[in-house]
């Protein structure tokens, strides 16, 4: 007849493994925390693109001295510069400006966010 023993870890294994899942969550959060950050500037750099190339395009086709180059009129169905309005991937607005300004988030252009993220 057989005997049947039981393995089982003993406190110092399970300790061991215990450090290496902390280890290696103490590495991975930071990262992927900048990872989120940098993402997000992406976004928002994007987005004030966008805005100014429609911002442009809407001030080719409706003449340079108009003003009406807002973001209602570039977010109208017949005009097609925008489908829809950007919303930030963090809390804040986008504001279009005058024709030659650039737009902006939080009141930073795409320029400053480039130069400094930590607007974030």
């Amino acid at each position: 007849m057989k005997s049947s023993k039981r393995v089982t870890f003993k406190p110092v294994e399970i300790a061991s493994m215990a450090l290496i899942v902390v280890a290696q969550i103490s590495i991975g959060v930071p990262s992927y925390v900048s990872k989120r950050e940098s993402s997000r500037l992406q976004v928002i750099i994007s987005n004030l693109k966008l805005i100014e190339a429609a911002k442009e395009e809407c001030a080719m086709d409706l003449g340079f001295g108009q003003p009406s180059c807002t973001a209602k009129s570039m977010t109208d169905p017949d005009n097609g510069y925008l489908d829809a309005w950007p919303i930030g991937p963090v809390e804040g607005e986008y504001v279009e400006n005058a024709l030659g300004t650039n737009p902006t988030f939080r009141g930073k252009d795409v320029h400053a966010w480039k130069a400094d993220s930590s607007g974030l």
